[in-house]
């Protein structure tokens, strides 16, 4: 057996990386796995050559230190840039260790990016055909992005002034209101209508809004949408 476990001073360089990278070292915990090098025998279910792996917890994220049969360093990681998970030989430590920091930034996109199913499951919409006929989905004009960026802030001044939220809840609530707003300059009308009603009623969900409060905000963002795309007030069926 050859143990190919990353030692202490191996570990706490990937620690400093992790936070350099403004990422939570507790989001992370170590495991083991067995390496490439192994020989694989049929019905042996031991790890003959430990290697080292950080997982992202509550994810499927993870990357594996190990080391080829040739003696280069060697990974195996979860998320790739194009693959949910891809490999490579990245010769020494330093470059496997310049190679971590690349993937960190992989990590923290794919973890910061909403799911833009899953937001928009949270909310049944009412006539969903009569709207998705009506919203083209054509680009915002900069001015639209302006005024929607304008109305995005007064639905955030709404949140934070007349709710009692802790710093993680007020972080989170800027960061998704923020990515709204980045999206009026990326994504169609249409999309970013959708959106929009999935990431709000998100917020109101992680933040425990009374049904009567959510309500509100919701009006807010249906005269955000009747008021720039000039549509009728029955989109959000409130």
């Amino acid at each position: 057996m050859t143990d190919f476990r990353l030692l202490t001073t191996k570990k706490n360089a990937v620690f400093k990386i992790i936070v350099e990278s403004s990422l939570n070292p507790n989001n992370f915990q170590w495991g083991e796995a067995d390496s490439v090098s192994s020989i694989k025998v049929p019905s042996y279910n031991r790890i003959q050559n430990p290697v080292s792996v950080i997982k992202y917890k509550d994810s499927t994220y993870f990357y594996k230190f190990d080391t080829a049969p040739n003696g280069q360093y060697y990974s195996v990681f979860s998320p790739g840039v194009n693959l949910r998970v891809e490999e490579g030989i990245f010769g020494d430590w330093k470059g496997q260790l310049t190679h971590f920091w690349s993937w960190l930034k992989c990590l923290k996109k794919e973890i910061e990016e909403p799911d833009l199913w899953a937001d928009l499951s949270k909310y049944q919409l009412q006539d969903y055909d009569q709207i998705n006929k009506d919203i083209p989905n054509d680009q915002f004009s900069s001015q639209q992005v302006e005024e929607i960026s304008a109305a995005i802030n007064n639905i955030r001044i709404h949140l934070l002034k007349n709710h009692e939220l802790d710093q993680p809840q007020v972080d989170s609530v800027n960061e998704k209101l923020n990515y709204l707003i980045d999206c009026s300059k990326r994504f169609g009308k249409k999309v970013w209508f959708f959106l929009s009603v999935g990431i709000i009623t998100f917020i109101a969900g992680q933040i425990k809004i009374p049904q009567d409060q959510f309500l509100n905000i919701l009006h807010l963002l249906r005269d955000i949408i009747t008021g720039i795309l000039l549509l009728p007030q029955y989109m959000i069926g409130v």
